[in-house]
């Protein structure tokens, strides 16, 4: 059986299997991360590197895992996250949204935020847990948890994850009784 690759870039040629290409079922929820770990491509699964892991313990703790699709902007693993690997993957996650069509969508960090808005100049501070519509959805941009680590702001996640939990939870409220 041939492994998949992508006809982009030249990164899956190497890949056994690029990580979150595969995950089971739509969920109204996706996590973008930026690159697959090397942790990742041993598990075949997204966010399972160290600091990926406070990742999936919030949304575990949230109760979100049922409903979350995780993926990442570049599929394979990469040395570095660059422009150049995320333009040539990028076409793939927006096909993601527009199969998902999630009713949240959460960059993971500040380079998933600028690759899916287009946007060179940002201020983290000023977008983190601040709703936006993007793709019929709501977009809302969280920390990297490698920054959420060094710099001991587990506060933030806390704030960040209780905002995606109630919004979820209003939405779901009214749709229900939209029903």
């Amino acid at each position: 059986m041939d492994k998949p690759t992508c006809q982009n870039c030249y990164l899956s040629l190497f890949a056994r299997e690029c990580p979150g290409r595969g995950a089971k079922g739509m969920k109204p929820i996706i996590f973008i991360g930026d690159s697959p770990t090397i942790s990742d491509v041993k598990n075949n699964d997204v966010f399972t590197g160290r600091s990926n892991k406070l990742l999936r313990e919030y949304i575990n703790n949230y109760k979100l895992d049922y409903y979350s699709h995780l993926t990442n902007i570049i599929r394979c693993h990469c040395t570095e996250t660059m422009d150049y690997y995320a333009n040539k993957c990028k076409p793939n996650v927006i096909n993601d949204i527009k199969l998902i069509k999630p009713t949240l969508i959460i960059p993971v960090g500040g380079f998933v935020y600028k690759q899916l808005k287009d946007v060179e100049y940002y201020n983290m501070k000023h977008i983190v847990n601040k709703p936006i519509a993007y793709a019929n959805s709501i977009m809302i941009p969280i920390y990297s948890p490698s920054y959420i680590i060094k710099n001991k702001a587990f506060e933030e996640y806390d704030k960040s994850f209780s905002l995606i939990s109630d919004i979820y939870a209003k939405i779901n409220v009214y749709y229900a009784r939209l029903i």
